[in-house]
């Protein structure tokens, strides 16, 4: 099963408060569904409150990558081939190996794959995923999604294989690992 439905980038570095006073602290990078057209999605950068702010249960899986791919995170988030590797087409069910749909969990990982690999071409950033990422598959009847599109839009699957492959908090652990890229795994409550 899915444990965690929203991820992304923390970066500790200077925020702003309400009152545009400086203060350390993280700040979050990640993609969000459209309010309006869910079958769109924008970027944000989020303080804590505003990340954890929709959760229905107050449980985060934190991945700490090792301090090499922090600090190649921390530049790669503030620079415009971060912004580069957004696609606006929102499936919940987004294929990680194609350039069709993205939802916040692939964009996580193509952000990784990027610093990573030292590149923000998004066909090398594929195919490297093809080449090393294992996908979470979910073991749901295709039928029983085109269901559940009647009741949430959002649910794509023309990209897709029978099984649906996603990215998942568990495969972008294994996958970190894989790279030697993962200092630590925790889950907090």
């Amino acid at each position: 099963p899915l444990r965690f439905t929203h991820v992304g980038i923390a970066v500790y570095s200077q925020i702003e408060t309400e009152k545009r006073e400086p203060l350390a602290g993280y700040v979050f990078y990640n993609l969000y569904q459209g309010r309006a057209d869910k079958l769109s999605s924008y970027l944000a950068k989020d303080s804590a409150s505003n990340f954890f702010a929709q959760v229905v249960k107050l449980e985060a899986g934190i991945l700490i990558p090792n301090r090499e791919l922090q600090q190649g995170l921390k530049e790669f988030v503030t620079s415009t081939e971060y912004r580069t590797l957004h696609r606006q087409d929102y499936s919940i069910l987004a294929n990680p190996f194609n350039l069709k749909y993205q939802n916040c969990t692939e964009f996580v990982l193509d952000t990784l794959t990027a610093v990573i690999y030292g590149t923000g071409d998004r066909y090398q950033i594929k195919a490297n995923l093809r080449a090393y990422f294992v996908p979470t598959e979910l073991q749901l009847n295709k039928t029983k999604l085109m269901l559940a599109r009647i009741f949430n839009e959002a649910i794509v699957l023309d990209d897709q294989p029978d099984k649906p492959q996603i990215a998942s908090f568990q495969s972008i652990a294994i996958y970190l690992e894989k790279h030697g890229a993962l200092q630590q795994r925790l889950i907090l409550n």
